[in-house]
């Protein structure tokens, strides 16, 4: 639990921040994932994996790599990047989806992965709404993977992830 407090917005949500607030922790945020230190340490199963599709790519979660895994064997799928670029709000914000998916059609999708009780939260849904209109601006469609379509994913893979998750924890 020590961990939690070194994130500075620990017991802070949205409707107690500022317009300014919310636009410099957004501005520091996205500064911290370009230079590759995005996050506070929350337990999750973290590392890279070498994808066969996108080469080597760091991952926060074991549902973001099960995604990777599972794409890597989509024929559809061309190619995909991790936390690609940000996208600018209409409240001031940045937005940063996990996920920039090219496929063999040439068609591009940006995917956020996130739980779907996180998903359902006023102060997320109000941010993934804002980061799909800033995504559709630019002609591109952005979709949310949940609960439902990760664990299907994992379940596909079976034993290879069960060993890919292993492989991870014996590192750490």
């Amino acid at each position: 639990m020590e961990q939690v407090y070194k994130n500075p917005m620990f017991g802070r949500t949205s409707d107690l921040l500022t317009k300014e607030q919310r636009e410099r922790y957004s501005k520091a945020a996205i500064q911290r994932v370009l230079k590759g230190q995005s996050g506070y340490k929350t337990g999750h199963l973290t590392g890279t994996y070498h994808t066969k599709k996108a080469g080597l790519i760091r991952f926060k979660s074991s549902w973001e790599l099960a995604a990777m895994m599972w794409w890597d064997k989509c024929e559809n799928i061309r190619s995909y990047q991790y936390e690609p670029q940000f996208f600018n709000l209409s409240d001031g914000r940045r937005s940063i989806p996990d996920f920039k998916i090219e496929y063999v059609d040439g068609t591009t999708m940006f995917l956020e992965i996130k739980p779907s009780s996180i998903q359902l939260l006023t102060s997320v849904k109000e941010k993934l709404s804002l980061t799909r209109e800033s995504v559709n601006s630019f002609g591109f469609s952005y979709e949310l993977l949940g609960d439902q379509e990760i664990k299907l994913m994992i379940k596909e893979l079976g034993e290879e992830f069960k060993n890919e998750v292993q492989r991870h924890k014996d590192r750490e």
